[in-house]
């Protein structure tokens, strides 16, 4: 398997629990921060040159079971909300050729927004990377 490259930029998801089933959720195209809601994942996906890639499938999914989808906006964002605490895999699928990147791992806690930031272009074959090795690192004070 050929490395991908993964910097950080920022991605976005928006999510809505229906009752009396599994949590589902509607993934929609999302362009700024006062649209998203606690409990959320958020950020954008762009290409090495930092161009936002419109048009990605975007799959929210827990213990395998899909709870959202939906597609990048024109700025690469996509966002979710009020999703459920709990761990979750984002997979992000490009259209014209099939191939996904899955993020693995991806924590939701209650009243948290969960950054999950990609500089990538697009993959020559599948690929999974964990939320750790892309989580913003946040410095502890001694």
């Amino acid at each position: 398997m050929k490395p991908i490259t993964i910097v950080v930029a920022s991605l976005l998801i928006s999510v809505t629990a229906h009752a009396q089933t599994a949590p589902r959720a509607n993934v929609r195209a999302g362009n700024g921060a006062n649209k998203i809601r606690k409990n959320a994942v958020g950020g954008t996906i762009k290409d090495l040159r930092r161009q936002p890639v419109p048009k990605l499938q975007a799959y929210l999914y827990r213990n395998d079971t899909l709870i959202g989808s939906g597609y990048t906006s024109s700025e690469g964002a996509f966002e979710t909300s009020n999703v459920p605490p709990g761990t979750y895999a984002l997979r992000i699928v490009y259209p014209s050729s099939g191939k996904r990147i899955t993020i693995t791992g991806v924590p939701v806690k209650l009243k948290t927004i969960t950054p999950v930031n990609l500089m990538v272009n697009q993959p020559v074959e599948d690929s999974t990377i964990s939320y750790n090795d892309i989580a913003p690192k946040t410095e502890t004070k001694k």
